[in-house]
């Protein structure tokens, strides 16, 4: 996820030259560059559907777990694997699946971008992408979870351990639901698993 993360950093750094550009050659040049605009959508695309598995990496999106943390550790753990099997199959189906059938189709129709002339398939191409890295994710998850093993923050096996709640909180899953204290206990404890 660190490459996913400076590819992100990357498309978001060309995102804002893009944006910046069409706005100097619109207001002080006063002869708008025609590119930027699609330019700048394209790559907003890529750093929307790339951020949304970078967050899924961190546990970052919104949840609500009030009943799920009201449960005993058995049918918590048994919520949480469902929850991820559902994101696992839901970007597997609609993401990889759906994504690469929009991809390929643009490709055949030989659809492009009207100002810059590039193959519409590129952006579409965004879509199964990150399917796949969400994919993965999940399956680390549901693997983690059913080993009884601490998640990596920053998925695919880097970071630090946290819980699969989706919170800010540290929390190794084991079958007590213990926290580490800290985020340094957290990994002096993934160190001691492996």
């Amino acid at each position: 996820m660190r490459g996913v993360e400076a590819v992100l950093a990357i498309l978001f750094a060309a995102l804002l030259l893009s944006v910046l550009w069409g706005v100097f050659t619109r207001y002080v040049m006063d002869d708008a560059a025609g590119w930027t605009e699609e330019v700048a959508r394209g790559l907003l695309i890529w750093v929307s559907l790339l951020g949304g598995a970078v967050a899924y990496a961190w546990s970052a999106h919104l949840g609500i777990d009030v009943l799920v943390e009201a449960l005993d550790t058995g049918p918590r753990r048994v919520l949480r694997v469902a929850g991820h099997g559902i994101v696992g199959l839901f970007a597997l189906v609609v993401l990889v699946g759906g994504g690469m059938q929009m991809t390929l189709r643009a490709f055949e129709l030989e659809q492009t971008l009207a100002a810059t002339g590039l193959p519409r398939g590129y952006i579409y191409l965004s879509v199964p992408v990150a399917g796949v890295l969400i994919a993965l994710l999940a399956v680390e998850a549901v693997v983690c979870l059913v080993r009884g093993l601490s998640r990596p923050e920053a998925g695919l096996g880097l970071g630090r351990a946290v819980g699969d709640a989706g919170g800010a909180t540290s929390e190794v899953i084991d079958g007590e639901g213990e926290s580490p204290s800290s985020p340094d206990a957290a990994r002096a404890d993934q160190k001691e698993e492996r």
